[in-house]
C-alpha cells in the first residue's frame, strides 16, 4: 500500500491529480480504514476541483486519525471551498489546538472570522440611541491637531477649503510644536476667516489636542484630519449626506493608503492602494481591529456628549477606543466612497521595535474592552496579535 500512495503523491506533486484521484478511489474503499488513503484520496478530489467530495474524503480521515493536525486542517479547507465557513471554524480550532505554530491560519482563518464577524450583529446596541434630524446644511466642524509639520498642514487645509460642502469651519490645535501663524497667515482671506487655532504650550498627545478642539467647535458635526493627511473635495458633503439620511450617530467613508516620502521638504508619493477595501461595518470586527481611520469620520456631537471624549490616558488608540464606546450606543453609517487620504511617511526606524510595542498597545487594549463572550472575537484577536509578532 506504500507503494500505492507514494505513486499517488507523485502524480498529485506533478499536478495530475485526475491521475491520482482514479488510483486511489478504488483502493481507499478496499481500505476502509487506511488513513493514508483517504487523505490522499481527498487532497486528490480537492486538487481536482471537487470540494465535496474532498470534504466527504476527509471526513473519513478525521475519524480515524483525529489527533493529526493535517487531517482536520484540510477538512477545514475543503469546507471553507464549499462556502461552508461556520462549520470549517471547527476544523481549524481542532487543527490549531494540535499544532497552533502553523502560520497558515492567518491566510485561512483570520480571513473565515472576518467574514463572519461582518455578518454577525452582536455584540452592538440592540437600541441604538435615536438623534434629532440634523438640519439641512448643519455646522462641520473639521479639527486638525498639529506638531512641526508646517508643510503637511498647509496641504491639508488645503484640502479642507477646497471642499464642495460650504458650511465648515477649522479648528488647528498646535500640540507644543512650532509656530504656525505663517502657514495659516498663508492662506486666502475666505479661508482664515473659518479657522481658529489653539496653541498648547506643551505636547500633551493627540487625544488632548482633539479633546481642546472639541471644546470649542461650534459644529453639529465633528470630522477629523491629522496634518499629514487629506481630505478630497467631496468628503464633508458625503458625511453630512449619510448622517442625515441615516439618523447614525456617525458616518465614515472609504480611505486610500498613500505611502510617501520627503526629501528637503517635497513630499513624494511611492505607492497608493484603498486602504482595508470591502470591510461591512461590523461592531464585532471594530472589537478585533480599528477598521476606520479617524480621517474619514463624521460625528454628531451627541455622541461626544453621551460616552464622553478621546481618553487622554491613551497615548496610543484613542481613536479606536472611543469608536468602541460610541458604536455601543449609536449607530454607524458606513459610505463607499473615497474621500479621505491615509498617508504615511517611510522611516528608517527599526520596524521589529514599532511591530513589538504595536503589539503590546493592541493586547493592553484588549484587556479594556472584553470581547463579550464571544468566542469568534476571541479567537480572531489571538490571530491578529500572533500577526503582529
Amino acid at each position: 500500500m506504500s507503494d500505492m500512495t507514494d505513486r499517488a503523491e507523485a502524480l498529485l506533486a506533478a499536478g495530475r491529480a485526475d491521475e491520482a484521484l482514479a488510483l486511489l478511489e478504488p483502493e481507499a474503499r478496499l481500505h476502509p480504514g487506511s488513513f493514508e488513503l483517504w487523505h490522499g484520496l481527498g487532497r486528490a478530489c480537492g486538487l481536482a476541483g471537487s470540494p465535496a467530495e474532498a470534504e466527504r474524503a476527509f471526513r473519513v480521515a478525521v475519524g480515524l486519525r483525529p489527533e493529526l493536525h493535517d487531517a482536520h486542517y484540510n477538512l477545514a479547507l475543503s469546507l471553507a471551498y464549499q462556502g461552508k465557513l461556520r462549520e470549517s471554524v471547527e476544523h481549524f480550532v481542532s487543527a490549531r489546538t494540535i499544532n497552533p505554530g502553523n502560520p497558515g491560519f492567518h491566510e485561512t482563518l483570520f480571513p473565515i472570522l472576518v467574514t463572519l464577524l461582518q455578518e454577525s450583529r452582536e455584540p452592538g446596541p440592540a437600541r441604538p440611541e435615536t438623534l434629532p434630524p440634523l438640519a439641512e446644511r448643519p455646522l462641520v466642524s473639521v479639527i486638525i491637531p498639529t506638531q512641526n509639520r508646517v508643510r503637511m498642514l498647509h496641504d491639508a487645509l488645503n484640502s479642507v477649503w477646497r471642499q464642495r460642502y460650504p458650511n465648515w469651519e477649522v479648528i488647528v490645535v498646535n500640540d507644543g510644536g512650532e509656530g504656525i501663524a505663517p502657514v495659516l497667515q498663508s492662506l486666502p482671506d475666505d479661508a482664515r476667516a473659518r479657522i481658529r487655532h489653539i496653541e498648547l504650550k506643551t505636547a500633551r498627545g493627540p487625544a488632548a489636542a482633539r479633546n481642546a478642539a472639541i471644546k470649542v467647535a461650534k459644529g453639529d458635526i465633528l470630522a477629523f484630519l491629522d496634518d499629514d493627511d487629506l481630505h478630497a473635495s467631496r468628503h464633508l458633503e458625503c458625511l453630512v449626506s449619510g448622517l442625515r439620511a441615516s439618523g447614525a450617530g456617525l458616518a465614515y467613508t472609504a480611505a486610500e493608503l498613500v505611502k510617501e516620502m520627503v526629501r528637503d521638504g517635497t513630499r513624494m508619493e511611492s505607492s497608493r492602494k484603498p486602504f482595508l477595501p470591502g470591510l461591512r461595518y461590523s461592531r464585532p470586527l471594530l472589537l478585533v481591529r480599528n477598521y476606520i481611520p479617524i480621517n474619514t469620520w463624521g460625528v454628531r456631537r451627541e455622541c461626544f456628549d453621551a460616552v464622553g471624549a478621546f481618553d487622554e490616558s491613551l497615548r496610543y488608540l484613542e481613536d479606536w477606543d472611543f469608536l468602541l464606546r460610541a458604536s455601543a450606543r449609536f449607530s454607524f453609517h458606513q459610505t463607499n466612497e473615497v474621500t479621505a487620504e491615509y498617508r504615511v511617511t517611510e522611516r528608517t526606524d527599526d520596524s521589529v521595535t514599532k511591530r513589538h510595542s504595536h503589539a503590546l498597545s493592541v493586547r493592553s487594549f484588549y484587556q479594556r474592552h472584553d470581547a463579550h463572550g464571544s468566542e469568534w472575537v476571541g479567537l480572531a484577536r489571538e490571530l491578529y496579535l500572533e500577526s503582529l509578532a
